[in-house]
């Protein structure tokens, strides 16, 4: 059985027309069980649905917590990624497809806000890692741009600072996925 979100038009949700792209638009809270997120993209005959939804009952009724797009150009390759041990904590890329605001951003209050991690572009995606010694917040690991530098790079203090990882020969690296 299949659940829709309120409004939308079936059969299709028209979220995502472009099939070929890779995205990840859904993501279980990581504390919270049966407490998911989708976000939509408003695409199709959908366009009023745009925005982050969440669940509390694993799907059967759905909220929305976010209006609109989160990050401008997110209609194609959008990740959405819920933080290990932290209720509610997430984060959000447009990817890179396109010119403009392509900086990664952050949710703690299960998406209602976002705030932008600053000197942030052009992130491809952001995954989480063990808490360094003495820290309680996950490691995080981005694929993109910090002030400008590309590369892979990690911050342990919960995003205040930022670690570059990895050196590209020629400076180039295929998109992270």
């Amino acid at each position: 059985h299949r659940v829709a979100l309120p409004g939308e038009k079936l059969p299709y949700t028209g979220s995502f027309e472009p099939i070929w792209t890779q995205r990840k638009t859904v993501a279980a809270d990581r504390v919270e069980p049966r407490t998911f997120y989708l976000y939509h993209s408003g695409d199709g005959d959908n366009a009023g649905l745009a925005g982050l939804w969440a669940t509390q009952d694993g799907g059967k009724s759905w909220e929305r917590r976010f209006y609109g797009e989160i990050a401008p150009q997110s209609r194609h390759a959008a990740k959405l990624r819920a933080v290990p041990g932290q209720a509610g904590h997430l984060f959000f890329t447009s990817g890179v497809m396109g010119a403009g605001d392509t900086a990664l951003r952050r949710s703690v209050d299960g998406g209602k806000s976002w705030s932008v991690i600053r000197g942030s572009s052009h992130v491809d995606d952001v995954a989480f890692g063990k808490a360094a010694r003495g820290r309680a917040y996950p490691a995080l690991y981005l694929s993109g741009r910090m002030r400008g530098v590309y590369g892979i790079w990690r911050s342990v203090d919960n995003g205040a600072s930022w670690q570059r990882l990895t050196d590209f020969p020629l400076g180039r690296l295929d998109q992270v996925t």
